[in-house]
């Protein structure tokens, strides 16, 4: 098994490589929740040196340095967006205050600025929307889409 180690000033993280479905999956403790986090390389001949380590450590500390204000963001662009797409009822959309956050995948991991996703499932006992998940991609600090995903 492949293993990686990286050490933000919290914690350390450990990635191991899923030889299966080609992606590094460890966990990182955000606010005394832990969530997994994903770094797909589809396409990975040696997996250890197609990611920038160095930046993705350093995507982590920012992550976890500005978990709170990438929650106060995606929550507030997740509930305009689910307001305005024009497919939940209007009873939805005032249930829809509950989404929890799944898992972070970064992407692009081997460019010098990696961006991340953050997934969430809306709250199942809202019973709203379960067949979907939502993605929030950010570049840095930056919101830069909301995305609906079927599944």
């Amino acid at each position: 098994m492949i293993q990686k180690q990286l050490q933000i000033p919290t914690q350390a993280i450990r990635f191991d490589w899923n030889y299966l479905n080609n992606f590094w999956c460890g966990s990182i403790r955000l606010s005394n929740q832990i969530y997994e986090i994903e770094i797909p390389l589809p396409n990975a001949i040696n997996p250890e040196q197609e990611v920038n380590w160095e930046k993705v450590q350093n995507l982590l500390h920012l992550i976890e340095t500005i978990y709170p204000q990438l929650l106060e963001t995606s929550h507030k662009n997740l509930r305009y967006f689910v307001q305005e797409s024009g497919l939940y009822s209007s009873y939805e959309v005032e249930q829809s205050t509950r989404m929890e956050l799944e898992w972070i995948e970064v992407t692009h991991p081997q460019s010098p600025q990696p961006t991340f996703c953050l997934y969430f499932l809306f709250d199942a006992k809202s019973g709203i929307d379960l067949y979907s998940d939502w993605e929030i991609s950010f570049l840095g600090k930056h919101l830069v889409g909301v995305k609906r995903i079927q599944r």
